[in-house]
């Protein structure tokens, strides 16, 4: 990871949950995949190519904060499946709402119950609508409108109506939860072909580490004692060989 980098990549700390992109798979929990981008940005990857800047993360909410790095949601929703993630929306005091998106060629009159504006910094010349998908169109001025894109997404209302430009993801707090609450570090089940589990590390006490080191000095020890006795043993052999080789010199002489 650069040093560029290291403002943002801390407040993602690969912990049992999240991993960098690079490293194997089992270093964190299938779905919670970070990237590291040249602009000095911690990427978030969710299936269908949908990238979200991360602003921060509270492991213990548990929470992270994100962004379009594009300034420009919109684009990214049509292909945003949660359900095929780890994650959901947090919500605060607004509940989700199905939403379509308009393109407008000039601006319309907002309505703060059905018609408000969603800015998307790369059309600076057309206005963007966000339109609950329950609305009867024929009551709005859609006049120069075409919508977005097709499909409905389904976002949290306070989204549209605050026009907040970060938000919130969380995910089930038994994807190691308890253990980041403790302080304690995170890692997956070696379980094969089954779902994925985690659990927590227990941290080695000093009395561990003194066992730890201990054993690891006998081990050593025995290795250089079986040294030390293959060596004297092999040393003897050749010590007679020679004897009994000179012993047969010498008779062979006196013959």
């Amino acid at each position: 990871m650069s040093a560029r980098n290291k403002v943002v990549v801390p407040m993602v700390r690969p912990s049992g949950s999240f991993r960098l992109k690079d490293q194997p798979y089992h270093c964190g929990y299938p779905g919670f995949e970070i990237c590291c981008k040249e602009k000095k940005q911690t990427i978030l990857e969710l299936p269908n190519s949908v990238q979200f800047s991360v602003d921060e993360t509270n492991y213990k909410s548990p929470e992270i904060v994100i962004h379009d790095p594009d300034f420009c949601l919109q684009v990214q929703l049509q292909n945003l499946t949660l359900f095929a993630s780890p994650f959901n929306f947090k919500l605060s005091n607004f509940f989700q709402e199905d939403f379509v998106f308009f393109i407008c060629s000039t601006s319309k009159k907002e309505d703060p119950f059905l018609f408000w504006s969603f800015p998307c910094s790369f059309l600076p010349s057309n206005q963007v609508y966000a339109v609950a998908s329950y609305t009867d169109l024929d009551l709005l001025d859609l006049s120069s409108c075409h919508k977005m894109y097709d499909n409905v997404t389904v976002i949290p209302l306070d989204m549209v109506k605050l026009h907040k430009s970060n938000f919130s993801f969380t995910w089930s707090e038994w994807i190691c939860g308890d253990c980041e609450r403790q302080g304690k570090k995170c890692r997956l089940k070696s379980n094969i072909n089954k779902q994925p589990e985690t659990e927590c590390e227990k941290p080695a006490k000093d009395g561990s580490k003194r066992k730890l080191v201990l054993d690891d000095c006998l081990v050593l020890n025995f290795f250089i004692l079986v040294f030390v006795v293959i060596t004297l043993v092999a040393d003897r052999y050749t010590f007679r060989n020679n004897l009994d080789e000179k012993r047969d010199n010498i008779y062979v002489v006196r013959q």
